[in-house]
């Protein structure tokens, strides 16, 4: 989306947005079909929940917020027949303490979520107005990607700062290499039906257009969350940018004597998925043989592993979850698997 676009659909959201506070035996809830003919009906089960003589529907998925008020876990539900999750459900919900309140969240006619009392909602069209004005005044930030369903919110900003280059510059510098970084990316995501904190997420962007994964800082949804703290955790943005100057650049110093092996074990650690990390790994050891590498150049290999799972179809989620792992990655990890031998995919 333009951005626009993107600041007018989320002020559109918000204004189609409410909270509503209800106790648990104030609400019911009912399948809208019990058609559960097959496995494949029963996972396209369709809910409403009927609170004071009103019925919302319940978007597909969007149900396990109220199991969870219920505290009903498990994937036993997944196949139950609707009408029998719903007695089950609304059965729990009939002995939870009389003075429970829940924050139910409705929008557009249809109920997106039904959280505890203790879940601080924020205005997701406030959130990313002050990251796009915080990231403009300290970053000289744009952005340059937006994305709005009702599952997840993306929005990326993309800085050429000339402090945080210098510093990655220098890094290298210390160290006798030249690999540089043209620019940083900050992806600001929400989730949990539109109205919540954020999850900040940083990446560097190599010479050669390679994105780094430099790890991520997390806001929370319960404690008195605000505008205010969320702000503060935007402080966090540039030293942790600045930290990861070194890292990389003890990642490009660091010579590896087995990198096809280091490679292969970080892909078992980080449990990723076979069939994707082999292909990059064959192409690697193809390529690499027995010569020596650097850490970084295997990082970059680790790297692509998201690029694959991007043209696989993967979800945004397993995407997000993918880069988390990679962005945890130290050369301490390198250096503990920098070892001779045959190394099996197999545990």
């Amino acid at each position: 989306m333009t951005t626009e676009k993107f600041f007018s659909t989320l002020a559109e959201v918000e204004n189609k947005t409410r909270w509503e506070e209800v106790a648990p035996f104030q609400i019911s809830m009912s399948p809208i079909s019990n058609n559960c003919g097959s496995i494949n009906a029963i996972e396209k089960r369709q809910y409403e929940i009927t609170c004071d003589g009103v019925a919302y529907e319940i978007p597909q998925g969007f149900e396990n917020s109220i199991f969870y008020r219920a505290q009903i876990y498990g994937q036993a539900l997944q196949i139950m027949p609707p009408e029998y999750v719903a007695d089950v459900v609304n059965s729990a919900l009939s002995f939870r303490p009389r003075n429970e309140r829940y924050k139910m969240l409705i929008r557009g006619g249809k109920c997106f979520a039904v959280h505890s009392s203790k879940y601080s909602p924020l205005s997701q069209e406030r959130i990313y107005t002050i990251s796009a004005q915080y990231l403009e005044d300290i970053f000289d930030g744009k952005l340059c990607f937006g994305e709005y369903t009702d599952a997840l919110t993306v929005a990326t900003f993309e800085t050429e700062s000339p402090k945080l280059l210098q510093i990655y510059k220098d890094a290298f510098q210390k160290v006798g290499r030249e690999l540089t970084f043209k620019k940083f990316e900050v992806e600001i995501v929400t989730s949990d039906v539109t109205v919540s904190g954020a999850n900040v997420y940083l990446y560097g962007i190599s010479e050669n257009g390679a994105r780094l994964p430099f790890g991520e800082i997390s806001t929370k949804h319960i404690g008195g969350n605000n505008l205010k703290m969320f702000t503060e955790k935007l402080d966090e943005i540039f030293p942790l940018l600045q930290k990861k100057a070194d890292d990389m650049a003890e990642l490009a110093d660091l010579e590896l004597a087995y990198p096809c092996n280091v490679l292969l074990q970080l892909f078992k650690k980080l449990k990723f998925g076979k069939k994707i990390s082999t292909k990059i790994h064959n192409a690697y050891s193809t390529f690499q043989g027995e010569n020596a590498d650097t850490a970084m150049n295997v990082y970059l290999e680790i790297c692509s592993y998201v690029y694959e799972l991007k043209g696989n179809g993967a979800s945004p989620m397993q995407i997000i979850d993918a880069e988390s792992k990679i962005s945890s990655i130290t050369a301490k990890d390198f250096k503990n698997m920098d070892l001779p031998g045959v190394f099996a995919w197999e545990a």
